[in-house]
C-alpha cells in the first residue's frame, strides 16, 4: 500500500492528512510537524509513505475551519475491526452543530447496551472531523474527553454551533 502525506496547520495547530488508493485513510492532529511519520508508520506498518500533497488533502484540509455537508462526500479508506468501521460510519451521519451521546450511538448502530464499546471504538477514530468523534458528548452533557485535547473539541463544537 503507497501512502501519500502532507503535513499542514489550520487554527486548531498542526495535523498530517494521508491517502491511500484515492481515499482518506488518516487526519490527525499532532504536537509536532516530526512526529507525522512515526503516527502513520505505527498505523500502516507495511505502507510505502510518501510526503507529497494532493488534491482529496486539500478537501479534507478545508473542513477543519470550515466544515460544511460536504464531508460526507469525501472519499474513506478506514482501516479498523467491522465493530469499529460501523460507529466511525455512523458518527459521520451525525450533522454539524449537533451532538450525541455515546448511547444514542450505540442505538443507532442496533448495540443500545454497547455505549462503551462505542466509546472505544470512538477513542481509536483514524480521521479527525471528517469522523466526527467530537460530536458525541457523555450523557450527562459535559464535554467528555477527545483524543486531540478537550480544547479543540470545544473549539469545533462552537465552531459548528455558530456557523
Amino acid at each position: 500500500m503507497v501512502i501519500e502525506y502532507r503535513i499542514d496547520t489550520c487554527s486548531l495547530g498542526t495535523v498530517v492528512v494521508a491517502t491511500t488508493s484515492g481515499a482518506i485513510c488518516c487526519l490527525e492532529f499532532l504536537d509536532e510537524a516530526t512526529q507525522a511519520p512515526f503516527l502513520l508508520r505505527r498505523r500502516f506498518p507495511k505502507a510505502t509513505l510518501i510526503e507529497e500533497s494532493n488534491d482529496l488533502q486539500s478537501v479534507a484540509l478545508r473542513q477543519l475551519d470550515n466544515p460544511d455537508d460536504s464531508a460526507m462526500d469525501i472519499p474513506l479508506n478506514l482501516i479498523g475491526t467491522p465493530y469499529q468501521v460501523t460507529v466511525w460510519n455512523a458518527l459521520r451521519s451525525i450533522p454539524i452543530g449537533a451532538t450525541a451521546s455515546y448511547r444514542e450511538v450505540a442505538d443507532k448502530i442496533g448495540h443500545p447496551r454497547a455505549w462503551r464499546a462505542v466509546g472505544n471504538a470512538i477513542a481509536t477514530n483514524p480521521v479527525a472531523i471528517i469522523i466526527p468523534c467530537h460530536r458525541v458528548l457523555p450523557s450527562s452533557g459535559a464535554l467528555g474527553n477527545y483524543r486531540w485535547g478537550a480544547w479543540r473539541k470545544s473549539a469545533l463544537l462552537h465552531r459548528e454551533k455558530y456557523r
